[in-house]
């Protein structure tokens, strides 16, 4: 499909060079898998619905306006081409599978409003290099970087205080991550796998060394150096 085409006595939906709204234009519903030219939102949009970029392979970047509040689950699942990715600071919540799949995704940086990585919300971007998370940032959910191969780094701020299964495995290139919290972590079952964290150098703050070096989930690494 390359374009919707909705009359304008449809009571719930509308077309802008045919991309699927609804009819308040305050949610960007579907955009068509085969289309190719960059979107122009309207003013209106605060919400990226559910799937609405699913499987557009055509696609290779995405300049999010300011206004936008909400991407929805899976959004941009499976963009395979889907190489840049601007967030505006109005996005306060990203959805569970957000940007999953976006292969060739190489940098990433979340708005300061958010608070939540959802599950599976960047699992399987291979190409991610980059990754800067939000100061605000409480949690981190299950697989959020599941397969993010050619990530060699992230640091967690502060205000992390839990981190779901499998949030780091499969990242076999990570070499170091930097945990800014006194207070370890919360971690919910194997959030790396064993093949990963015996190579991956933990870099926790000088007062909290110990409470790392004791508690389940941090205990675990190999080389935990305080700085």
């Amino acid at each position: 499909m390359t374009t919707f085409d909705v009359s304008n006595l449809n009571n719930d939906y509308c077309s802008i060079d045919g991309v699927l709204f609804n009819k308040e234009k305050t949610v960007l519903i579907r955009y068509p898998e085969g289309q190719n030219k960059n979107i122009k939102f309207p003013k209106s949009v605060t919400s990226i619905g559910k799937n609405t970029f699913h499987g557009c392979w055509k696609l290779t970047t995405m300049d999010i306006p300011e206004g936008v509040s909400s991407i929805g689950d899976s959004a941009f699942l499976d963009c395979n081409f889907m190489a840049s990715i601007t967030l505006p600071q109005s996005v306060t919540s990203i959805g569970s599978h957000a940007f999953s799949g976006c292969a060739i995704l190489t940098n990433i940086k979340l708005p300061n409003k958010v608070t939540s990585i959802e599950a599976h919300a960047f699992s399987s971007c291979t190409g991610l290099t980059g990754v800067t998370l939000s100061e605000n940032v409480t949690a981190i959910g299950d697989s959020a970087f599941f397969d993010c191969t050619r990530l060699t780094s992230l640091t967690l701020p502060k205000n992390v205080t839990s981190i779901g299964v499998n949030a780091f495995s499969k990242c076999k290139a990570m070499k170091t991550l930097k945990c800014q919290s006194s207070t370890p972590p919360v971690v919910e079952g194997t959030y790396f796998d064993d093949n990963t964290i015996a190579n991956v150098t933990l870099h926790v703050p000088k007062d909290a060394e110990e409470a790392y070096r004791q508690a389940p989930g941090w205990k675990e690494f190999k080389t935990i150096s305080a700085f």
